[in-house]
């Protein structure tokens, strides 16, 4: 799910990618990994949880994104940063901007979910917006809408929850 303004100042991001991709990326001066450091992340998960650990959100080309998930998916999956694809012909810029907004929903049996979705920097209206929109698609996921929320709760890291429903 997409909010509007992007839940993290510092977002990082990088890049896995084919020669194209990564050149793209140099040029762009924005972090990249190519398919070779991939391999040696496989062989030492030292360095696999150094770098995982480093960037916020990872991008990987179409073409090799099947190879990345075989040798490094399942610690991403754990620590919850599996790459998003990066198409040819899409723009760079563009696609981090998607990856920095992008939301996600972690469904468990467990009867109350934490989401982030801002920032103490972020204006009023702003998060207001980003708000609206992580409850109108949490509604959409739900079977009975509303009445499967009891309240919902406001919380920045030192503060008091505040209830707003």
């Amino acid at each position: 799910m997409r909010v509007k303004h992007s839940m993290k100042p510092n977002f990082k991001v990088c890049v896995i990618g084919d020669p194209e991709h990564c050149d793209e990326a140099k040029a762009k001066k924005v972090n990249f990994i190519d398919m070779d450091t991939v391999r040696l992340m496989r062989k030492k998960s030292s360095i696999a949880k150094r770098i995982i650990k480093k960037y916020d959100g990872f991008l990987a080309s179409t073409t090799i994104i099947k190879d990345v998930t075989n040798l490094v998916g399942p610690m991403m999956k754990r620590m919850g940063k599996l790459p998003m694809p990066l198409a040819h012909g899409d723009n760079l810029y563009e696609k981090i901007l998607e990856s920095k907004t992008t939301m996600t929903f972690q469904m468990k049996r467990v009867l109350w979910l934490a989401v982030c979705v801002g920032h103490v920097k972020m204006t009023p209206d702003m998060l207001a917006e980003n708000i609206d929109t992580a409850i109108r698609s949490l509604l959409t996921l739900l079977k009975k809408d509303w009445q499967n929320i009891r309240s919902i709760h406001l919380k920045s890291t030192m503060g008091r929850p505040q209830r707003i429903y």
